[in-house]
């Protein structure tokens, strides 16, 4: 019998693991910030459609960030400083960790159905893959919602390991 995620998920090996997620994370943030900094100053000649979806992306990376550093902060400051803790505390969710699927599933839909309105363009023989890109891009941001809706009505973290583990495992398409 496999172990219960409440087995898996210990308090110990949870926190290393988001910090240094979390850290790796704000690095590659600062990257992107310099690409667009690199992008803005070298693209005058660029429309303002495509510039405005460079914002778009970059702000919903920024928020992604924001959530990720309020999860940390969350966990390793505000719970590991109450003097009352208890199990039940350390293990309900809050509504940045529940946001987190969204947002990052955002990003990358923002991103990839940049690349399939270049392909649609392409030709016309391309034109099927890019509507079937698109139909599982649609499916990908339903599944992410009803996971982000299910993770914040369970409030648990056993529970939406569960169900993240379920949707990595059983989603048509999952972008690398």
């Amino acid at each position: 019998m496999p172990p219960s995620p409440q087995d898996v998920l210990t308090v110990s090996n949870c926190y290393g693991a988001m910090l240094i997620g979390s850290y790796l994370s704000l690095m590659l943030f600062g990257l992107s910030l310099y690409q667009v900094y690199e992008y803005a100053t070298a693209s005058h000649k660029d429309p303002l459609r495509k510039k405005l979806y460079v914002l778009i992306i970059i702000s919903l990376s920024t928020f992604q960030s924001v959530l990720c550093s309020h999860v940390s902060y969350h966990e390793l400051v505000t719970i590991q400083s109450m003097s009352n803790i208890t199990s039940a505390v350390i293990w309900q969710t809050f509504w940045s960790f529940d946001l987190q699927a969204l947002t990052s599933d955002a990003i990358t839909i923002a991103c990839q159905s940049y690349y399939i309105y270049r392909l649609y363009q392409l030709s016309k023989r391309c034109r099927l893959v890019a509507i079937t890109a698109i139909c599982l891009l649609l499916t990908e941001l339903g599944l992410s919602i009803a996971v982000t809706v299910y993770c914040f009505r369970s409030k648990l973290y056993s529970d939406s390991h569960i169900v993240s583990e379920w949707f990595l495992r059983n989603s048509m398409y999952r972008p690398a």
